[in-house]
């Protein structure tokens, strides 16, 4: 067994996954679930139940009138986003950021930053804006995979991009033999999440992907350069991605507040 083989072999001794988010993630993704069946397994995770109703009374969301009830949550706000809630639960818990663990802090900070400007782009060029959120929020899953695999080494080797100013998959394919874009595909795979996010966890580097049949895969990439620049006030190159979404200046300017706006909003949870 290679060393990726046996991480993935190993990703639920590492507690990857809750197995809470799985149950209702397959609910979520069956035709007939009703409401009534998404409420008693939601309300069956006290913390996640919580975390919901904090999500769902936010400005975020626009709600004027104060949501009390689980039930209620569903019923206004709809799958969809409910969904987008649980898998921003999900992201949280994985990362697990109780303590001083820098690396996952800034990981989970990175993750949320590029779902929001993943979100925001999405709005400007009429894509689904809930599906757009979750391709960015998962992109980067396979780092912390790797992180939790070997802390010492994956910090040895984000020191060396520091020192290098080399991709972050290159680094990792001499470290491991195998990069966070490639990993991440097959644990959402095990995880039987969607193809179109899988897709963007193994693609979103990759220029030679960014125009096929799946849109989430350049809207992500495009994502990643605006939080490397606005985030990490990085120098990187966009034109790539404005000639291809054919944005203007004030698109642009609208893309960035947003997304700002949002990743303010979110991690304040």
């Amino acid at each position: 067994m290679n060393k990726m083989s046996e991480i993935i072999s190993q990703v639920d001794d590492i507690n990857a996954m809750p197995g809470i988010t799985l149950d209702i993630m397959g609910l979520l993704n069956e035709r007939g679930t009703t409401i009534m069946d998404l409420t008693k397994k939601i309300k069956t995770d006290e913390a996640l139940a919580a975390f919901i109703l904090k999500n769902c009374n936010s400005p975020l969301y626009g709600i004027k009138s104060e949501i009390t009830s689980i039930l209620q949550a569903l019923t206004l706000l709809g799958f969809a986003t409910i969904k987008t809630i649980l898998m921003s639960y999900f992201n949280k818990n994985l990362y697990s950021l109780s303590g001083k663990n820098e690396i996952k802090k800034k990981l989970w900070h990175h993750s949320i930053s590029v779902a929001s400007f993943s979100q925001s782009i999405a709005s400007q060029i009429n894509l689904n804006q809930e599906e757009s959120y979750l391709s960015g929020l998962l992109h980067d899953i396979g780092k912390l995979i790797i992180y939790k695999s070997d802390n010492e080494l994956f910090e040895n080797v984000l020191e060396d991009i520091a020192l290098s100013g080399q991709e972050s998959y290159v680094a990792e394919t001499k470290a491991f033999g195998f990069n966070h874009s490639e990993i991440g595909a097959l644990i959402m795979k095990k995880w039987q999440f969607a193809d179109v996010l899988s897709e963007v966890s193994q693609f979103h580097h990759s220029g030679l992907h960014y125009d096929n049949k799946n849109p989430y895969i350049g809207v992500v990439a495009f994502a990643n350069l605006i939080s490397h620049k606005e985030i990490k006030n990085e120098t990187v190159d966009v034109s790539y991605f404005i000639n291809k979404y054919k944005l203007s200046e004030k698109k642009i300017e609208k893309i960035i507040s947003t997304g700002l706006d949002l990743y303010n909003g979110y991690i304040a949870f």
